[in-house]
């Protein structure tokens, strides 16, 4: 009920600005949440609908929302904006996703309280949230997008939630910043050369402190992508391959994907892990892939 009240809230003045000003929808959502941060909008209305704006904030004023119902309702009216702008929601990962990388994430950091974590593509945040929100401790949450309103709207977000956080708005490649814990992504599909997905993890390798995780999500071509063999070894020259988690198809509308994990370390693992996953509802199944992972890392 809390979820749908606060979709309600910043729904409601969305759509009201919309129909005033035809502002788009996700700059309506933005407006809604500094209402509730800073109490006063970016931009200057008329009086009538600052008034019910304010209005709009006195019926959740009392109300103290969960992170999980902030972010919840923040992708329901993301998803909302991408039907109005004929957006593919392809763009945003799939929430069990997210989720089943928190649960690598703490695995592999043997419940080591991960500091500082990036997305280099990090749209309105719901990944980055997704996996923050799965996690025992708080970590410093930056993200990196060359949409000004997305950046906007994560950065909104994260003060919602009180995470520490920070967003930059400029192009991905052009980011550097050194000593991140773990950095995540999920690049869009594309065909083209050089293969974008193969760029960014070249260069945000660099971003991770020594020992520090990559996990992407990636095409199943994506090794076998012409013209990216120089990319290959670039790559492998700073980090070892961890992991190959195959996602279930069911998840895509076409191009499967899976997880990619790199560790930025020279030190050798032997074989990396490799696994397909059939469906995350088959709970047998997901224990069988869950105690061959934990044995895996177990062992080494």
């Amino acid at each position: 009920k809390r979820m749908e009240q606060f979709f309600d809230y910043f729904d409601s003045i969305a759509d009201l600005l919309y129909r005033r000003y035809k502002i788009p929808y996700l700059e309506g959502m933005n407006e809604a949440f500094r209402i509730l941060l800073d109490g006063k909008t970016l931009k200057t209305y008329d009086d009538d609908i600052y008034e019910q704006c304010l209005m709009k904030k006195e019926t959740i004023g009392n109300l103290e929302f969960e992170r999980e119902e902030i972010r919840k309702a923040a992708q329901l009216g993301v998803l909302r904006a991408y039907k109005h702008t004929y957006t593919s929601n392809a763009e945003m990962t799939p929430e069990t996703i997210g989720i089943f990388i928190a649960y690598l994430i703490q695995r592999f950091s043997f419940g080591k309280p991960i500091k500082r974590m990036l997305d280099p593509l990090s749209g309105t945040g719901n990944l980055l949230y997704t996996i923050a929100n799965q996690l025992d401790h708080d970590p410093v949450i930056h993200g990196v997008d060359i949409d000004r309103t997305k950046c906007e709207l994560s950065r909104n977000l994260g003060d919602l939630m009180e995470y520490e956080n920070q967003m930059f708005h400029q192009e991905t490649t052009t980011f550097y910043l050194v000593g991140y814990d773990v950095v995540v992504m999920d690049p869009s599909i594309t065909n083209e050369k050089p293969y974008p997905p193969l760029l960014f993890l070249n260069h945000h390798i660099n971003n991770l402190k020594d020992g520090g995780y990559l996990y992407a999500v990636i095409e199943h071509d994506f090794f076998i992508r012409l013209g990216s063999k120089t990319l290959h070894q670039e790559i492998t020259k700073k980090a070892q391959v961890i992991g190959l988690i195959a996602l279930p198809e069911n998840l895509f509308q076409s191009h499967p994907k899976s997880i990619l994990i790199l560790r930025k370390s020279q030190r050798q693992i032997g074989d990396a892990l490799m696994v397909k996953l059939s469906s995350f509802r088959d709970k047998v199944r997901m224990e069988e892939i869950l105690h061959r992972i934990n044995q895996w890392i177990e062992q080494r």
